[in-house]
C-alpha cells in the first residue's frame, strides 16, 4: 500500500462518522470556541460595552438612561484559530502514521518566533502528523475557504489540507517544490517553492476553494477537515480566514 492510499484510509475512516453525526458543531458554538483570547471594554458608567475576540468575532451593547441594556449587536468571526500553541499542550494533534516509530509532537518555545510553537520530531516524511480538534473531532469549517499556517523547515515536507467537496473528498496537498501537478482524483497538488524549506519561519496563505478548482474546475469545497504534515521541523498560527 502506497503513502498515500494509507493516510487515505486512516482519514476516510475516522471522518465518516463525524461528517453525518455532528454537521452542526461549529454553527452552534459560540464565538468564544474559536478565540484564544478575549478583550472586554466598558464605559464611564463601569458597563459592558464591547467584547472583541481575537477571531475577529465582536459583541457590542448600548443603555438606556436607566442602565437597561437596549441593544446587543454582534458580527461574525472574520478567521476560526485551530492551533496557536499559547495553551502549552498538544492537545488535537496525534502522529497518525508511527512507522518507523519513534516519532514525537511537543509543545515548545521558540526564540525567533518569540513564542510557543508545535515542534514535530520523526523520520523526515515516513512520519505523519494530523491536526484536529481538542476534542479528536475534525473541524468541518463550513465557514472559511482560505487557510493560512506558519512553518520553520529545513528538510522537505507534505502539508495535506483535508477537505469535503461536491464530488466528494479530497486532499488538497504542498509540497516545497516550483511546480504544480494539480490531480482530477482524491489528491491535488501545489508547489509552495523551493524556499518553503530553507530552514526560517514563513507563513503560508491558500485558497483553497481557487487551488480545487485549479485542478477540478467543476467542483466546489463543502468543508474544511483537518491540517496534516509529513516532515520534520516546526508549525504554528493554524487558522482558517475569510
Amino acid at each position: 500500500m502506497n503513502k498515500k492510499m494509507a493516510i487515505s484510509k486512516v482519514y476516510r475512516t475516522r471522518i465518516l462518522w463525524m461528517l453525518y453525526l455532528v454537521p452542526l458543531a461549529l454553527s452552534l458554538s459560540p464565538p468564544s470556541a474559536y478565540s484564544s483570547s478575549v478583550s472586554y471594554t466598558y464605559d464611564t458608567k463601569h458597563r459592558l460595552a464591547n467584547v472583541v475576540y481575537s477571531n475577529g468575532a465582536s459583541l457590542e451593547f448600548t443603555y438606556d438612561e436607566t442602565d437597561n441594556r437596549l441593544v446587543k449587536t454582534s458580527s461574525e468571526p472574520t478567521s476560526s484559530n485551530y492551533e496557536d500553541a499559547e495553551d502549552g499542550n498538544i492537545a488535537g494533534w496525534e502522529i497518525y502514521d508511527n512507522d518507523p516509530t519513534g516519532a514525537t509532537i511537543a509543545n515548545v518555545d521558540d526564540a525567533d518566533r518569540g513564542s510557543k510553537v508545535i515542534e514535530l520530531i520523526g523520520s523526515a516524511t515516513t512520519n505523519g502528523y494530523l491536526l484536529c480538534n481538542a476534542d479528536g473531532n475534525y473541524w468541518n469549517d463550513t465557514k472559511f475557504k482560505v487557510i493560512e499556517w506558519s512553518m520553520k523547515y529545513s528538510e522537505t515536507f507534505t502539508v495535506y489540507i483535508a477537505v469535503q467537496t461536491k464530488d466528494g473528498f479530497r486532499y488538497l496537498y504542498y509540497t516545497p517544490t516550483t511546480t504544480d501537478n494539480l490531480g482530477d482524483g482524491m489528491y491535488i497538488h501545489h508547489g509552495l517553492g523551493t524556499d518553503a524549506m530553507d530552514g526560517t519561519w514563513q507563513t503560508f496563505r491558500r485558497d483553497l476553494e481557487y487551488d480545487l478548482k485549479d485542478a477540478q474546475p467543476d467542483n466546489e469545497i463543502q468543508a474544511i477537515l483537518g491540517f496534516l504534515i509529513e516532515g520534520s521541523g516546526r508549525v504554528d498560527d493554524i487558522r482558517t480566514i475569510e
